[in-house]
């Protein structure tokens, strides 16, 4: 008996204590597009319980940056937070691949992805240097320890923000969409 609690409390300490591996997320990075004006997240501000997310990185071109280990917040199951994302751009105003649309998505149950129900959060609407406060309230899953939210703004030719996915990497061997954008993860 006691073989079989000390395996099991070695199990679990193992799976919660691997780092999830998460998958790629990025716009097309062929030169056609790198070299041109872009879309990029601006600002992303979310008020935790203790810790606060709040990073401001306009006029810096991000077309993937993994802020897990610089920012954190911590959130409490049942309760309610916001994160506010506002888009800015690269390049001359009204130029097309100046717009975005986004979503944010939290990897609630902590399993590596962004596929479960209620993990996809909220839309950025489609526009030129647009924001969002996206409302959210933290399920009871019972699931403990840190987690990722990731930020993915992104321009496509549908200009729809419900197409957008948290795995979208433009392939620069096609000139496949995403065409412009930017991703950021958080802890």
């Amino acid at each position: 008996m006691n073989n079989l609690v000390l395996t099991t409390i070695f199990i679990l300490s193992t799976v919660i204590g691997t780092a999830q591996q998460y998958c790629a997320s990025s716009p097309n990075s062929n030169s056609a597009f790198t070299s041109q004006a872009s879309s990029i997240i601006a600002e992303v501000v979310l008020m935790g319980d203790g810790s606060n997310i709040i990073n401001n990185t306009a006029g810096v071109a991000d077309f993937y940056e993994d802020y897990t280990s610089a920012f954190s917040a911590d959130l409490t199951e049942g309760l309610s937070y916001s994160v506010d994302v506002t888009f800015g751009s690269m390049g001359s105003a009204g130029a097309s691949s100046n717009y975005a649309g986004g979503k944010v998505f939290i990897d609630f149950n902590i399993d590596g992805d962004f596929n479960d129900a209620g993990e996809d959060i909220g839309i950025i609407p489609y526009g030129e240097n647009s924001s969002a406060s996206i409302s959210f309230t933290v399920p009871n899953t019972g699931v403990y320890g840190t987690s990722r939210m990731r930020v993915v703004a992104q321009y496509r030719g549908d200009q729809n923000s419900n197409n957008i996915g948290p795995c979208d990497v433009g392939n620069p061997n096609t000139f496949s969409e995403p065409w412009f954008g930017a991703t950021e993860d958080y802890s």
